[in-house]
C-alpha cells in the first residue's frame, strides 16, 4: 500500500477555505496461484469552506470525491465470520468504489452551549456490501453472504446537543438518522434505523459518569432476507 496526501487551509476575517487530496495505490498479490493479483489506484478530493456567522456560531459546506478501495477481506475472505454472523465470500473482481458527496453543517460552539446539526448526501458507485442470503454453509450452519457492488445514495442527517448546566455536570442528547439504498430503490443491509440518546456526564476533576439512555427505532427498510 503506498499514498500520498496534501492539506492548504486559507483563512480570512470571517472564511475558511480548505482543500484536500489523496491518491493511493493497493498491490494484492496472494500465494495462492487461483486467486488473481490485483492492482488498484483511487484519488480522493474534497473542497470546504467555513463561514462565522456570529460569536461562537458558524456555517460549513463540504464538497468531495472519493474513491475507496475494496481491501483485502472483500476479495479474498471464503469462511464464516463470527461478527457478522454469516459464511462471507469475497470476490475478487470487485471494482473501485467511487462517490461524490455534500455535507452542510450549522453549528454554535460558545461558553456552556454547544449544538450542531448535519446534513449529508452521497452518491457511490460500485458501492461493495454484504449481501445475505438464506443458503446455509452446511459445516457450519451459517448463512452464506456475498460481497457485491451496486450504485446507490445515501442520505442522512446528524444532530448533537451539549450543554454544562453547572460546573460539575453536563446534559448532552443527539439524533441521527440515514436513509441508503441501491439505485434500484432497494434498501441496502446492515444500515442502521433512526437512534437518539440522551444523557449526563457528572465530572469533578479526573473522575466522570456519564449515564446514557439510547433509544433505537424499528428498521423497516431491510434487504432481500435480512431481517428488521
Amino acid at each position: 500500500s503506498f499514498s500520498l496526501f496534501a492539506l492548504e487551509q486559507l483563512s480570512f476575517e470571517r472564511v475558511t477555505l480548505q482543500f484536500g487530496g489523496r491518491l493511493e495505490n493497493n498491490h494484492y498479490r496472494p500465494t495462492d496461484p487461483s486467486l488473481p493479483k490485483r492492482d488498484l489506484t483511487g484519488f480522493s478530493g474534497s473542497v470546504g469552506t467555513r463561514f462565522a456567522l456570529w460569536n461562537g456560531g458558524a456555517f460549513v459546506a463540504n464538497y468531495s470525491h472519493a474513491s475507496r478501495l475494496p481491501d483485502l477481506e472483500e476479495f479474498y475472505n471464503n469462511g464464516p465470520h463470527d461478527d457478522t454472523q454469516s459464511f462471507e465470500v469475497g470476490d475478487p473482481n470487485l471494482k473501485v468504489e467511487k462517490s461524490d458527496g455534500i455535507d452542510i453543517s450549522l453549528r454554535h460552539q460558545k461558553g456552556r452551549f454547544n449544538a450542531e446539526a448535519t446534513f449529508f448526501y452521497y452518491n457511490i458507485r460500485n458501492f461493495v456490501f454484504l449481501e445475505p442470503t438464506d443458503i446455509i454453509d452446511e459445516d457450519t450452519g451459517l448463512p452464506f453472504a456475498f460481497f457485491v457492488q451496486g450504485d446507490s445514495r445515501f442520505i442522512g442527517t446528524e444532530l448533537s446537543l451539549d450543554v454544562r448546566t453547572t460546573k460539575w455536570l453536563d446534559v448532552f442528547a443527539g439524533m441521527d438518522y440515514v436513509n441508503a439504498e441501491l439505485r434500484d430503490g432497494t434498501p441496502l443491509p446492515r444500515i442502521p434505523p433512526l437512534r437518539g440518546r440522551f444523557g449526563l456526564d457528572a465530572h469533578y476533576k479526573n473522575l466522570s459518569v456519564r449515564p446514557e439512555f439510547i433509544a433505537v427505532a424499528d428498521q423497516d427498510r431491510v434487504f432481500t432476507n435480512e431481517t428488521r
